[in-house]
């Protein structure tokens, strides 16, 4: 099960390139799939640069916890250019599937592992050998470092 996948788009992000993440995330088939965004969070700083339609938040901390109220935790994306926060995202965000400076609906079939957590499945990484991991929490992290 997916639902209410969040994208946090920090101070230090590539604001287009964010903005186009956020689009296809949103509208690629419709909305219609399981990692599609459902929610933006944007931090102040760059909140004049995105749709009324995205939550505003004033530091990266309340991003993350905003992001974490959900039962769901399929999958979520961070932009942001400070290794700081990419750090904490890394450890923090609680989702099954994690991606930075790209759009959440980035998974490739027989590529990348993919699972959720918690109402979003069981954290099985479909495509794994390994299924002793079905007791653990995993959390698969990519990064876009091209501009």
């Amino acid at each position: 099960m997916g639902g209410k996948n969040a994208i946090i788009v920090d101070y230090l992000a590539n604001i287009k390139k964010a903005a186009q993440g956020v689009a296809s995330s949103v509208f690629t088939f419709q909305g219609q799939k399981c990692s599609a965004c459902s929610r933006a969070i944007v931090l102040s700083d760059v909140y004049d640069e995105f749709a009324e339609a995205v939550i505003k938040v004033n530091s990266f901390d309340e991003a993350l916890d905003i992001a974490n109220q959900t039962e769901y935790g399929l999958t979520g994306s961070v932009y942001s250019e400070d290794r700081a926060n990419i750090q904490k995202a890394k450890v923090e965000f609680q989702v099954g599937n994690l991606y930075f400076n790209r759009k959440s609906t980035a998974a490739v079939v027989l590529q990348h592992p993919f699972g959720g957590l918690n109402m979003s499945g069981t954290d099985a990484k479909t495509g794994t050998a390994d299924y002793l991991t079905n007791f653990l929490n995993l959390k698969s992290v990519t990064e876009d470092l091209t501009d």
